[in-house]
């Protein structure tokens, strides 16, 4: 599975108009924003280089499966007026780049688990105060104040590889490849220990 996921990253940026009777803007986006078949620019396929996540957190297609989101975060987004690699239909590819900058993703809507990406940030600190499965606790104050704090260590753009995903100090399971929301909901720190790719 991993070696057809690889091909959608490699092979050549083409297309076919189809029943459309002439080229449409996705398809020129595809072609001046993306590579491969990869077409980030349309977002039904956002889930598609998280499909990579199968072998655990730290096996070689996740690796690889990191390597294309770290590439989609920094070469497809721009901090400009053309920040975005094609439409911003519904917010969807905002909160694709916020969720995965920060190492997660929700690939199945409706999922209770989070997806183990690669943060983008060395540190970031989210208030999770009103994540609270009891919704009826309106009144968050600041003794009972949460975070979610996630930290990547040795972060650089070249370390795509996870070594280690520890959650309050404690190691997750080398076959994980997600996270429960119940977990985070609860606050606490989230730590990707980083390195290069293994030969």
């Amino acid at each position: 599975m991993c070696a057809e996921l690889q091909k959608t990253q490699t092979t050549s940026s083409i297309f076919h108009t189809g029943g459309y009777g002439g080229v449409i803007h996705e398809q020129t986006e595809l072609s001046d924003h993306c590579w491969g078949q990869y077409a980030h620019n349309n977002q039904p396929v956002h889930y598609m280089l998280y499909m990579h996540m199968y072998d655990g957190y730290s096996g070689p297609c996740s690796t690889q499966g990191r390597y294309w989101i770290r590439k989609a975060l920094t070469a497809l987004y721009r901090p400009d007026a053309s920040m975005f690699p094609g439409d911003e239909d519904n917010g969807e590819m905002g909160a694709w780049f916020v969720l995965s900058s920060i190492g997660l993703y929700n690939r199945s809507p409706g999922s209770p688990d989070f997806e183990l990406g690669i943060p983008l940030f060395g540190e970031v600190e989210i208030d999770i105060s009103d994540s609270s499965y009891d919704i009826s606790d309106q009144n968050i104050t600041k003794s009972n104040k949460k975070t979610l704090k996630i930290v990547a260590i040795n972060n650089t753009p070249e370390n795509v590889h996870v070594q280690r995903i520890l959650w309050e100090g404690k190691e997750l399971i080398k076959s994980a490849n997600s996270i429960s929301y119940a977990l985070l909901s609860q606050g606490g720190t989230l730590t990707f220990e980083m390195g290069p790719i293994l030969k």
